[in-house]
């Protein structure tokens, strides 16, 4: 719809920019394989009154906005072979020059299953079991989902920082398949940071303290001495997670070393060890995490 509207235009420039922050609702995220614009007609009708408002607001779009790629069954990307770096075609320029980061999300509610007719390299009929190891889909899944991103890096100028949320599932959350191809990621795309995610419910490490690491440590040991990637682990309850409370705890990932207590100050650890046992998680402090485009599941029946 274009109409005349002459007496909007005679606010003066700071009146007008007062009234598209009142009016004008950033749109912090898209789903890449649906949208075409964050601003649409219904979620911002501002920008289709007039085409000189259209016009001032240019400026305003895709500020600190993400593309979200999610992988709802990452095991069916697996083995379907399809794509989806081919998606960014479909989204305006601007929000491909703009858009400065990527979130890939990924969670596995189901048990993968191999087609009944795949065979490994010797011929033989593939274990369900060991779908997710890092010889299979455990590295295949991190290394194509690398290599499409690297096919977008040309038309998403702007993007500095790729963040991988992986929720718990029905899947292996270890780091070995990824190292390499985020490795890859930060030598093929200058200036960008790496963000590693991982959200777990109700947390228990059932080999504390056995000399072993964990995938949290695991993960943590690798990130830690590389500059450009963070990490981070977070706990929340389930119960209260699937009724939409978000809220959750960051998880000290060094808890789990023997070392970490050792070099505490003798202080706080009689704080903590008086709060619980020494196999106990200990949090660095409240966060909020939703899925975005993902539903996550957990099936608890059998572990009573």
């Amino acid at each position: 719809m274009t109409t005349q509207l002459p007496s909007f235009f005679r606010l003066s420039q700071e009146i007008r920019a007062m009234i598209y922050d009142l009016v004008l609702e950033p749109v912090e995220f898209s789903n890449l394989y649906t949208a075409k614009t964050a601003y649409t007609p219904e979620t911002c009708p501002l920008l289709y009154v007039h085409w000189m408002i259209t016009e001032e607001l240019q400026a305003r779009l895709y500020k600190n906005h993400a593309i979200v790629i999610p992988f709802q069954e990452p095991s069916e990307y697996v083995i379907s072979n399809r794509t989806f770096a081919q998606h960014i075609n479909n989204t305006t320029r601007r929000m491909k020059m703009r858009t400065n980061k990527i979130i890939v999300e990924m969670v596995q509610t189901k048990e993968a299953r191999y087609p009944d007719n795949t065979l490994d390299r010797n011929g033989i009929r593939k274990n369900e079991g060991d779908f997710w190891i890092d010889i299979e889909a455990g590295g295949d899944f991190p290394r194509r989902v690398v290599h499409e991103l690297l096919w977008m890096r040309q038309d998403l100028p702007a993007v500095r920082t790729i963040k991988f949320v992986l929720w718990e599932g029905e899947w292996s959350m270890y780091s070995g398949g990824w190292t390499e191809p985020l490795q890859r990621l930060l030598d093929n795309w200058g200036e960008l940071n790496i963000e590693v995610e991982i959200n777990l419910f109700d947390y228990e490490d059932p080999d504390a303290f056995d000399g072993g690491m964990n995938f949290i440590q695991v993960w943590y040991h690798h990130c830690e001495p590389i500059e450009r990637i963070s990490f981070s682990a977070n706990d929340f309850h389930w119960d209260d997670h699937k009724f939409g409370d978000y809220s959750g705890w960051e998880i000290e990932p060094r808890c789990f070393d023997s070392e970490y207590w050792e070099e505490m100050d003798p202080d706080e650890r009689r704080v903590l060890l008086a709060s619980g046992e020494p196999g106990d998680l200990v949090y660095l402090g409240e966060v909020e995490c939703r899925p975005l485009f993902v539903k996550t599941y957990m099936d608890r029946a059998g572990e009573n």
